[in-house]
């Protein structure tokens, strides 16, 4: 009951924040998220997922905050929610994000999505350091891994003028102080090798079954498998 609580309340809590409160809601997001874990409550860890994905939609604290506690008695939060559905500070957006991605909740596309709609042009500079701040979370992981996200990362930056760039360096920097002395250099590293394209998804070989099998006796001979028979 406290975890389902916490999941209907949590939307709400995240409203009209500061730089100062956003951080400190951060931390007990954080914390509230692994005991969700140890907690292993598949309903409970239900209504506490569909809490971060309300938190991490810029306009989704509509439909009503009641849909997390799937029909409790919260019918007058939605309203009150979606007056100021705007004011959700984007570093807890992001955060949001990362913990869905990281729970296997999120798709990288729509993690590429929303990122591309947090760090567009159109967003002020010091909101869109923010959301990224939140998003990697100190964990580099993504952006080693992923060239969509390192490549809108990418972009963004290149795309800054002089003034926001100096405006959200200290943000970034931030950012990137919190990841390990190897995942600084892994990025450096990277970084070192320019943009690359996203790599394309392999295509399905043409196999020939039956003519592969065929070499599958001459296999178990050298293998010292001869006496055994039946499928490879």
């Amino acid at each position: 009951g406290l975890i389902l609580r916490a999941a209907i309340s949590l939307p709400l809590a995240a409203v009209a924040l500061d730089e100062t409160a956003a951080m400190a809601l951060r931390t007990r997001i954080l914390a509230a998220h692994a005991a969700v874990g140890l907690r292993d409550g598949p309903d409970q860890t239900a209504a506490w997922q569909r809490a971060l994905r309300l938190l991490s939609h810029t306009s989704a604290i509509t439909s009503t905050v009641a849909s997390v506690g799937q029909g409790s008695s919260q019918d007058g939060a939605a309203s009150s929610a979606s007056a100021s559905a705007q004011l959700t500070h984007p570093l807890l957006q992001g955060l949001a994000i990362r913990l869905l991605l990281d729970a296997g909740v999120s798709t990288l596309e729509e993690v590429a999505q929303s990122m591309s709609l947090h760090m567009s042009s159109g967003v002020e500079p010091a909101q869109a350091a923010a959301w990224l701040d939140g998003f990697l979370n100190g964990n580099a992981t993504v952006l080693l891994h992923d060239a969509v996200v390192w490549n809108l990362l990418d972009a963004w930056l290149s795309g800054l003028g002089e003034e926001h760039f100096l405006r959200v360096l200290p943000l970034v920097r931030r950012s990137f102080s919190a990841f390990g002395p190897g995942e600084r250099r892994d990025l450096a590293q990277r970084a070192s090798q320019g943009v690359k394209a996203a790599p394309a998804v392999a295509q399905a070989a043409d196999w020939d079954t039956a003519r592969a099998t065929q070499v599958l006796p001459v296999l178990r001979q050298l293998m010292g498998l001869s006496s055994v028979t039946g499928g490879a």
